[in-house]
């Protein structure tokens, strides 16, 4: 694509591969026009070099993809800030002999829940702003992230009991680790040795 900034947008949109696509790659080329929409409006305001807290990056460049990935699939109802986890609580709550007040509260920085079955099966923790790495926080993150996806397995399988072991090995979690620009994907999934 070639276009001059203030095109960009314009083009985005009225760009001849979007408008002849259909059903599943329009969807993917919608969620890429209202994500390169929102880019480019935050790319007019100069990166602030004083402010290097978590959030402010991550609530204006992360969370709009992830916004429009669930308002235009579907597939998954999206929260972010500070969503408390379900499947952490009930872990949690099963170790502590089902006593509230001993449960340690864990959030995610951003949640997904599946639409269909309404298990907690997308997690993002960002762990730094754009300017520097608090490494102790990225590895903090790392493990809770991992946590995070482990219980959602974990509620799943407790969730379907009777599931053939073939058909819960299709089950997986991902989490999303935000560390200055960049996004590591992972996948967790159940595997029989």
């Amino acid at each position: 694509m070639n276009a001059e900034e203030k095109d960009m947008v314009r083009v985005l949109w009225n760009s001849e591969i979007r408008l002849r696509a259909t059903g599943l790659t329009r969807t993917l080329m919608d969620i890429i026009c209202y994500t390169l929409t929102d880019f480019t409006s935050n790319c007019k305001q100069p990166l602030s070099s004083t402010n290097n807290h978590e959030r402010t990056p991550f609530v204006k460049y992360i969370v709009p993809m992830f916004k429009y990935f669930s308002q235009e699939t579907q597939l998954l109802e999206f929260c972010s800030c500070e969503k408390g986890l379900e499947t952490q609580d009930m872990e949690v709550l099963e170790n502590d002999d089902f006593v509230i007040s001993l449960c340690d509260k864990k959030y995610a920085d951003g949640l997904g829940k599946n639409t269909m079955t309404s298990n907690e099966e997308f997690f993002i923790e960002c762990s730094s702003g754009f300017e520097k790495e608090i490494v102790n926080h990225t590895l903090d993150d790392t493990l809770k992230l991992l946590v995070e996806c482990s219980n959602s397995l974990l509620n799943t399988i407790k969730q379907n009991k009777n599931a053939s072991i073939n058909s819960i090995t299709k089950k997986c979690a991902f989490g999303v680790q935000v560390i200055k620009q960049t996004l590591t994907l992972t996948k967790m999934t159940l595997k029989i040795w």
